[in-house]
């Protein structure tokens, strides 16, 4: 500054000088142009000890510069050289003031580059503070992704697990070079969002085969239930229906594990246990069938009144036989039977009671309707009368009851000998009528009346087949019943009528 005043105390004294002397214009203009020059020199030291001041600013700058403000920092580079070059050849005013306009250009600058450098600093600062964030989220959603994959990882491993290691990799960098984990976090995205593709792909493929030997393994378990149940009894499929459903559902499902092998040897021995309860089933209805027949048998004469009651229980019985026992049969026979026979009896004590009430009633009429009897008769000749009226009764009912033995004995001769006996009938004149008949269309009638006389009718016979049914019949009831059928004639003893009915000639007497 010192230097500034004199160059400035010099001028005006050559400016006072040449106001003295202004006749020496050419000394003053050269003295003009030597101060003028005088100037340029001073002014271009003045700038070059400020810019030295602010180069060496710029210097202490230089890292931080480099690090958050490079173009700016090159950018005064290359004004501080251009500056430089510019006040080394400024010779005049003018490109003095461009010296000076590029020196200003550059204090601008490096003025604002401190607080530009630290804003920078604060930017990058906050720059990889987010990175930072970005990347720990990253990290987490990594994690959550492989936490995902877990059910896939077999289907790709290596890759799943070079990822794993990858995200382990990224969390040390994060801990010590941002720069680098930020780069390297690129690198593991990429291949975390293409490591569920690949699971995927691997899985779906994987699922492909396994659909492709379930389908087998399914086709082999079908052929080997087709063939293994194929010429099984339908009797044993239907015992063994609800095993061999089971079997099935155990069987036939998704994914089943179920070997062949397995599945022949659970069908083998399924087949074994109803084969041997299909025999046992069988033998137990053989055995109620036989008890049936036997029990059945022994009914005589009931069995046309019992008919259809043992149809609904033969039917009954055998809809469902391995329910029934033999004992359950003759319990349920036997009250049949029992049943009937009290119905039998209460129908001939009906039937009895109902006789001797009509001749009672008939015997009383007798004595009512004879003329002047009841009034000329002594009572002696009432007492007798009606005491001979009741021996006469007597003896009626002691007729009846051995039309009722004999008629038993026709009954049980002509079922012992293959008749269906239907149940004997009262005609009007008071006799009884025993109807039996053969599904080949031979018949056999009987009509007895209550003075003990057997009137019989074979109808239906050709040769000497009914011959043969009477030799059966007839001398049983002699037998057995002391019934004597005697005076026998009949046209079927001519072998040569073949086709004659064989019919008696007259009606034939008995007598017990």
């Amino acid at each position: 500054m010192q230097n500034t005043h004199t160059i400035y105390d010099d001028y005006s004294e050559a400016r006072d000088l040449a106001n003295e002397n202004k006749q020496e214009d050419l000394e003053l203009q050269n003295l003009r142009q030597e101060i003028e020059n005088l100037k340029i020199i001073c002014a271009k030291k003045e700038l070059e000890h400020e810019v030295l001041e602010q180069e060496n600013s710029l210097n202490a700058l230089e890292k931080e510069a480099k690090k958050y403000a490079l173009k700016e920092y090159e950018e005064l580079l290359t004004l501080l050289r251009d500056f430089k070059n510019a006040l080394t050849s400024a010779t005049n005013t003018y490109l003095l003031n461009n010296a000076r306009n590029l020196k200003e250009r550059f204090s601008y600058q490096l003025n604002n580059l401190p607080s530009l450098c630290q804003e920078r600093k604060e930017q990058e600062l906050e720059r990889q503070k987010q990175i930072k964030k970005s990347i720990e989220q990253d990290l987490k959603r990594y994690k959550q992704e492989l936490d995902k994959l877990e059910s896939l990882k077999d289907y790709a491993l290596k890759d799943y697990e070079q990822v794993k290691l990858d995200v382990l990799t990224l969390q040390d960098l994060l801990k010590n070079n941002i720069e680098k984990a930020h780069s390297f976090n690129l690198q593991v995205q990429s291949n975390i969002e293409f490591l569920p593709k690949i699971c995927q792909r691997n899985f779906e493929e994987h699922q492909r085969l396994e659909q492709e030997r379930q389908k087998a393994h399914q086709k082999a378990l079908v052929d080997t239930w087709q063939r293994e149940t194929s010429t099984w009894d339908s009797a044993i499929k239907d015992l063994a229906h609800d095993d061999l459903l089971a079997l099935r559902e155990k069987v036939f499902v998704e994914n089943s594990s179920f070997e062949v092998p397995t599945l022949e040897k659970e069908i083998l021995v399924i087949k074994e246990k109803y084969t041997q309860q299909l025999e046992k089933q069988r033998l137990h209805k053989l055995d109620l069938e036989n008890t049936w027949a036997k029990e059945t048998s022994h009914l005589g004469e009931l069995k046309n009144l019992v008919y259809k009651e043992l149809i609904a229980l033969k039917a009954q019985i055998f809809k469902e036989p391995n329910s029934v026992s033999r004992q359950d049969i003759i319990k349920q026979i036997a009250n049949i039977k029992e049943k009937y026979e009290r119905q039998l009896e209460l129908e001939e004590e009906q039937a009895r009671q109902k006789e001797e009430q009509a001749l009672k009633q008939e015997l009383t009429n007798k004595l009512k309707n004879k003329p002047g009897d009841s009034e000329n008769l002594s009572l002696k000749d009432l007492e007798e009368l009606i005491e001979k009226e009741e021996q006469e009764e007597q003896e009626r009912v002691a007729k009846e009851a051995v039309r009722k033995e004999m008629v038993k004995a026709i009954m049980e001769s002509l079922n012992n000998a293959g008749f269906d006996v239907q149940k004997p009938t009262l005609n009007k004149e008071g006799e009884v009528i025993i109807r039996s008949n053969r599904t080949n269309g031979n018949r056999a009638d009987f009509k007895i009346n209550l003075s003990g006389e057997v009137n019989y009718h074979f109808d239906g016979y050709k040769g000497k087949a009914c011959k043969n049914d009477i030799d059966k019949v007839l001398p049983r009831l002699n037998e057995v019943y002391g019934i004597n059928l005697s005076n026998e004639r009949v046209l079927w003893e001519n072998p040569d009528d073949e086709f004659a009915d064989a019919k008696p000639i007259a009606p034939l007497s008995q007598s017990k």
